[in-house]
């Protein structure tokens, strides 16, 4: 094993990790109370017809009528007698899957255990459909059946209110029909005692962050170039921008180092799109404008382990799809099957999507794990060439990678590049005609465990719009005389700035106020960190990450892992407080 030791072995591996990895990319502070889509996806359930709500407490069960969630958490019914078909549906359908369900792995097992044991959330879909449940078990009305478990609720006069805080344990039962495969039921199943998610952390996004004024605020909204670790990784980038203040003709921005790196920015700019607000404008990763006039949603949607994900990713409301069923080799993939119109020569597909959270945490571990070899990785990947570089990166698993089904086999047709944190973004991916030759359109989205969180998807048929677009340079950049020079052009001009130097302002005059209109901020430019690890290089770590999708790999790995180690991660949290 002396090999894994060699400079060559560690500089092999490193360039998996070659971009900062994905979004979020570097400096975790601590760690955070995140919700997860828990919340959501119970309100979602709660305003379906014929849902059907009971909440366990002790050994009692209870059916409770006008349920309502508030944006406290709190959740609040009235009990109502139990309907025997109701209860009878429950028993048996929960004593089936007692007797048949499995998990896919036996650490996930171990995990989920030590999950009860210290409270924690884990929200991962992990159980299988269940296809040898009969048909006669279904009653014609049930359709949804949400069940609460709590120790703790008020009970006044039959009047249940419970903090969602106090839930020891979530589940949906669907009943889901499909033509063809007879009555199936799917659990979701949701353990939490606190809401307290222990591997998430609180993560800045590298790269430099976008502030745009709000009233007497500044807004983040967005991150410049993200990704871009290197001067050979330096690229153009575009980002949606939101429009605060569609009443004013200039737009204000900050541009702020907030890391520990030092950011070289060569070029910004403002695109916006007049256009008729019957339709929308929105780019493609080179920065190309499309109208959106009729998106249409996906008729399937399911992930690997064959469960339905089209309420997730159906509708633009920040409920996502986070790619986190584990599998064999770490990617994970959702497939995704459109009507095919008579038309598809202006065939799209639609994301909005950002990086996650996640992803940021594990970038940490990585340079831990590379410790005081850090330097001389950086050294390493400056001379690749900026192909060598991108190939390690879709080696790693790191993009989203998008494919097309055509007479059964999948075609790669479009890779999205890390795109940060800091808030969704759309994307536009036209598809040529040539590609859909099926009867249906079938797409699939696939990335390493974790990297991103998916929002909405949908395809659009229609024709170009007319619209116009004006592109505006800055006017004004705080600072130095030359920093309004340097975001000018595109040329060997940056704009350069220093870990937590002062923010710079940027100004946007000349922008039209009498029309509907979207904004885009276009950017160019790379970063390098200066933050250097000095721990001891852990090899073996390391040898993981060197295997065909080791990011994803090690990303998974380190999420079950995670699982069985809070009081680990617990007082790394108190460490760095």
């Amino acid at each position: 094993m002396k090999f894994i030791r060699t400079k060559t072995f560690i500089k092999t591996i490193c360039l998996l990790w070659l971009t900062g990895i994905i979004s979020s990319c570097g400096t975790y502070y601590e760690l955070s109370a995140v919700h997860y889509s828990m919340e959501k996806r119970l309100f979602n359930e709660l305003n379906k017809e014929n849902t059907i709500v009971f909440v366990h407490v002790s050994n009692e069960m209870f059916q409770l009528k006008d349920v309502t969630l508030n944006n406290k958490n709190i959740l609040q019914g009235t009990i109502t007698q139990t309907n025997p078909a109701e209860e009878a549906f429950y028993n048996r359908i929960n004593e089936s899957f007692n007797k048949k369900m499995h998990f896919k792995k036996d650490l996930v097992i171990q995990s989920r255990e030590k999950a009860k044991q210290e409270g924690i959330q884990v929200d991962t879909l992990l159980l299988d459909q269940n296809t040898q449940i009969d048909e006669s078990t279904f009653d014609n009305g049930i359709i949804h059946q949400v069940h609460l478990h709590t120790n703790s609720l008020s009970n006044i006069d039959n009047k249940i209110s419970l903090d969602l805080n106090d839930l020891i344990h979530v589940a949906f039962f669907k009943k889901n029909s499909d033509a063809g495969t007879g009555a199936k039921v799917v659990i979701t199943t949701l353990l939490s005692l606190s809401l307290l998610s222990i591997i998430l952390t609180a993560i800045a996004c590298n790269c430099p962050h976008v502030y745009v004024q709000n009233g007497n605020s500044f807004e983040y909204t967005n991150t410049l170039f993200t990704g871009a670790l290197s001067k050979q990784l330096e690229r153009f980038d575009y980002k949606n921008l939101q429009d605060f203040h569609p009443e004013k003709s200039s737009l204000f921005m900050q541009i702020k180092n907030e890391d520990e790196e030092r950011q070289y920015t060569n070029l910004l700019g403002l695109k916006v799109a007049y256009h008729d607000p019957s339709f929308q404008v929105m780019n493609d990763k080179f920065g190309n404008l499309y109208s959106i006039a009729s998106p249409k949603n996906a008729i399937r949607a399911i992930d690997q382990e064959k469960m339905d994900q089209r309420e997730l990713i159906s509708s633009d409301n920040e409920s996502y799809f986070s790619f986190d069923s584990p599998t064999k080799n770490g990617l994970v993939s959702t497939d995704l099957t459109f009507n095919k119109p008579a038309d598809i020569s202006n065939a799209k597909l639609i994301l909005n999507l950002k990086n996650s959270d996640w992803a940021g945490y594990i970038h940490q571990k990585f340079l831990e794990n590379i410790g005081s070899y850090q330097k001389e990785w950086i050294e390493s990947n400056s001379k690749k060439s900026t192909e060598e570089l991108q190939d390690a990166f879709k080696k790693g698993g790191i993009p989203l990678v998008v494919y097309v089904k055509k007479k059964n086999k999948w075609i790669e047709i479009e890779t999205i590049e890390p795109i940060g944190n800091a808030g969704d973004q759309s994307v536009v991916i036209p598809i040529d005609a040539k590609l859909l030759t099926d009867t249906s359109i079938e797409i699939r989205l696939q990335s390493g465990f974790k990297f991103w969180d998916l929002d909405y998807v949908a395809m659009d048929f229609s024709k170009q719009q007319a619209f116009e677009v004006q592109h505006i340079s800055p006017s004004f950049a705080s600072g130095e005389e030359n920093n309004l020079k340097s975001l000018l052009s595109n040329d060997e001009a940056y704009l350069t700035t220093e870990s937590h130097s002062e923010p710079i302002s940027v100004r946007f005059d000349g922008l039209q106020t009498d029309k509907s209109r979207t904004l885009f901020l276009e950017s160019k430019g790379y970063y390098i960190r200066q933050k250097m690890e000095t721990n001891k290089p852990k090899y073996m770590e390391l040898a993981i990450i060197s295997r065909k999708n080791g990011l994803g790999r090690f990303s998974q790995e380190t999420f079950l892992n995670s699982l069985m180690s809070f009081r680990q991660l617990n007082m790394t949290n108190a460490a760095i407080k």
